[in-house]
């Protein structure tokens, strides 16, 4: 164990020296002056197991392509557009039959609701099992009780970031949706199925996650009233469907309170109610432990002048330190880790390394869908450091990169990426040391999503400049494809020129 501490400390010591004196490429998430978004700018990426399907999710602006999918050569297969703007959520089923993506603006109106879009070897799926998908329901309940326009899988974290929760998980060959009224398997054969296992209308989506054989795993704020389960493992293949639960665990940091609304003299009155609720969710290879990372979060509940009824207005989560909870499978805690064990307030995202006995916490990243002229921006502007906890210890290893992370992935027993603001890619091996082919990092010109496939044979990199490329183990590239160039425009016909006929 000295020897791995060493190891990262002698690496620290590297990055600080050689990278820390660098200025942040991460923008203001209201800057101005940027210049105009990248035409294809990716916001989210998947992969197959074998690496021979990327699908890849962009903010081309309306009428354009912005759902592509890639061979094993980088050539583009398919390209459409789904929705009026912005691709916010995208999952490919392992064997690469069935891409699904969600779009939180499919019509640009002011009450639009996200939408899900599913393909099996390209063709629209539209009807599986009996269940329409176009009519599932991803609003939530926050709003329904006064208002439907406030979606209720949106929230806020911070000051400025806002999410629509996660709605799809890739399993095995089937892909997870979770919808308002529960939980959908998508198969990836040619005869539908699916299978819908209700998790009660107690509560709020806030994060999911899935593993093999189906499993998934949801978490639910607001459901402390009446000590709800916040917590539900399912798996679709049994008479009952919830494998374990767990009720909230209050077992968390506090959470700064929002500050004061200022809604004018006809302003209701509000009350901030706090609940607590995961944001990160992560099931390793074997389906054997759960990971879950609880958060306080406030939902303001608005108490109209004239007397009406009491009416939701929002779901808050201000920085705060994370608890992490590890579960075996049948939902005992394995392992703790307190808030206290974190420096800085973060939302982590969370991986299970391939053997099950590592768990990596990463800053997360939102779709910002083009503020700071950016696809996605970190929640947290100077979020450099990855944590590495071994679950049978409780150690914590830490690595601080030189400018904050946008993403991480884990390829096999040895291979770990990091996309980085500082528009570079790292490749760590299980020690979190450099692999010695690329000491430095690869620069691909902006920040970047990594994906592995292929057991870590291959690393797919999304860059938000709209370029797509795949590197082998040590760090070689294989292919380059450029979005902005490969894409063709989609038919824009209110942009050609009309014939005017001008009075007079």
């Amino acid at each position: 164990m000295n020897r791995v501490f060493l190891a990262a400390a002698l690496w620290l010591l590297v990055v600080n020296a050689t990278l820390g004196a660098e200025a942040s490429r991460v923008p203001a998430w209201d800057a101005r002056g940027l210049g105009p978004l990248p035409w294809q700018g990716i916001a989210c990426v998947d992969v197959s197991a074998d690496g021979t399907v990327v699908a890849l999710g962009t903010i081309s602006p309306p009428g354009d392509p912005n759902l592509v999918v890639l061979d094993a050569k980088g050539c583009v297969v398919s390209q459409r557009r789904i929705g009026l703007r912005w691709v916010d959520e995208l999952k490919v089923a392992a064997d690469g039959q069935l891409v699904a993506a969600v779009t939180g603006t499919p019509e640009g109106t002011a009450g639009d609701a996200p939408r899900l879009y599913a393909f099996r070897q390209d063709e629209p799926l539209t009807d599986v099992a009996g269940v329409k998908l176009a009519k599932l329901s991803f609003r939530g309940r926050l709003g329904e009780a006064r208002s439907n326009h406030f979606g209720g899988r949106l929230f806020h974290f911070g000051d400025h970031s806002n999410h629509l929760a996660p709605a799809l998980a890739s399993s095995d060959g089937s892909l997870v949706v979770a919808s308002d009224d529960g939980v959908l398997w998508l198969g990836s054969g040619q005869a539908d199925s699916a299978i819908r296992a209700a998790y009660g209308r107690q509560g709020f989506l806030t994060a999911l996650a899935a593993g093999r054989n189906g499993l998934a795993i949801i978490g639910l704020g607001g459901v402390e009233a009446n000590n709800g389960k916040n917590l539900i493992v399912l798996r679709p293949d049994q008479a009952s469907p919830v494998v374990w639960s767990r009720t909230a665990n209050r077992d968390v940091a506090p959470s700064p309170a929002p500050e004061p609304a200022a809604y004018g003299p006809s302003g209701p009155m509000y009350e901030d109610l706090s609940f607590q609720a995961p944001l990160s969710l992560a099931i390793d290879a074997s389906g054997e432990r759960f990971a879950v990372a609880d958060y306080e979060g406030r939902r303001r509940v608005c108490y109209p002048t004239d007397g009406g009824p009491a009416f939701p207005f929002g779901v808050r989560f201000t920085p705060s330190r994370p608890t992490i909870h590890v579960y075996d499978a049948q939902g005992a805690e394995v392992r703790r880790v307190g808030p206290e064990s974190f420096p800085e307030l973060t939302w982590c995202d969370l991986t299970f390394t391939d053997d099950g006995q590592h768990l990596l916490l990463s800053p997360h990243n939102w779709g910002s869908r083009g503020l700071g002229g950016q696809p996605r921006l970190p929640v947290n502007p100077r979020a450099t450091t990855l944590y590495q906890l071994d679950i049978a210890t409780g150690d914590i290893q830490t690595l601080r990169l030189s400018d904050a992370i946008a993403s991480v992935a884990v390829g096999g027993e040895d291979r770990i990426a990091v996309g980085c603001w500082n528009h570079r890619v790292y490749l760590f091996d299980g020690w979190l040391r450099p692999i010695a082919s690329l000491p430095d990092g690869m620069d691909v010109g902006a920040a970047s999503l990594v994906r592995f496939a292929g057991n870590g044979q291959r690393l797919i990199v999304a860059t938000a400049a709209g370029v797509a490329l795949v590197l082998d183990r040590d760090g070689r590239r294989l292919w380059r494809t450029d979005l902005n160039q490969a894409v063709q425009p989609g038919d824009k016909p209110l942009l050609k020129t009309p014939n005017w006929n001008w009075p007079g």
